[in-house]
């Protein structure tokens, strides 16, 4: 059975308790209004990262028009691009109504309070997002073959890089903790394929990220 808070939210296949999205439409807000923190952290973030596909068409549409024109978007511009974008999407939920409220909801968040505290936690955004989709590959993909193992170190390794170059130039110090919770969805999957190892898949893991 699933577990609900209070509030109504569940913990999701990660052992995390769902959160609504306001740090994604945060992000997507800043990418496509504040240069500084685009140039810095735009390439951190990829459209798998977003839980809703709405924002992930948004992100998708704003990366590509700054990709080409170079500059920032305004709210005619981004409504237009929508429009042209919408019409190639197949089987989305949201009507396109739905889509430009959210254009109009991103362009009325203060980015100028949020820029800091997005700031600090996209590292860990991008490393959690990114561990999350790598741990899938993982647990489908182990075969229990003694090369297995490095696999997937590697793909542990890959998600705690990210960042590292915009962490350094900031001097921040570098958070390489595994989050247990992430990964604690993912051990009984591979529990059973790697018994004949002295080590868990999640004593191997968090032994990696460290």
């Amino acid at each position: 059975m699933t577990e609900q808070l209070a509030d109504g939210r569940k913990k999701n296949e990660f052992g995390e308790y769902e959160s609504d999205n306001e740090f994604e439409d945060s992000l997507v807000a800043l990418l496509m209004r504040d240069k500084d923190f685009f140039n810095q952290y735009s390439h951190l973030i990829k459209d798998e990262y977003f839980t809703s596909q709405m924002v992930r068409d948004l992100f998708t549409i704003v990366m590509e028009y700054r990709d080409k024109y170079k500059t920032e978007l305004d709210k005619p511009i981004l409504k237009n691009e929508v429009r042209e974008h919408y019409s190639k999407f197949r089987r989305r939920e949201e009507s396109l109504d739905d889509y430009l409220a959210t254009v109009d909801r991103l362009f009325e968040l203060n980015i100028q309070n949020m820029t800091n505290y997005a700031s600090d936690k996209v590292i860990t955004f991008a490393r959690r997002q990114q561990l999350k989709i790598n741990l899938h590959f993982i647990a489908g993909n182990v075969t229990g073959e003694e090369g297995d193992l490095e696999k997937c170190r590697g793909k542990i390794e890959e998600a705690l890089d990210i960042g590292k170059d915009v962490a350094v130039k900031k001097e921040l110090k570098l958070d390489l903790d595994l989050p247990e919770d992430t990964i604690q969805g993912f051990a009984k999957e591979f529990a059973d394929i790697y018994e004949k190892h002295s080590e868990t898949p999640l004593q191997f893991c968090i032994v990696t990220g460290k």
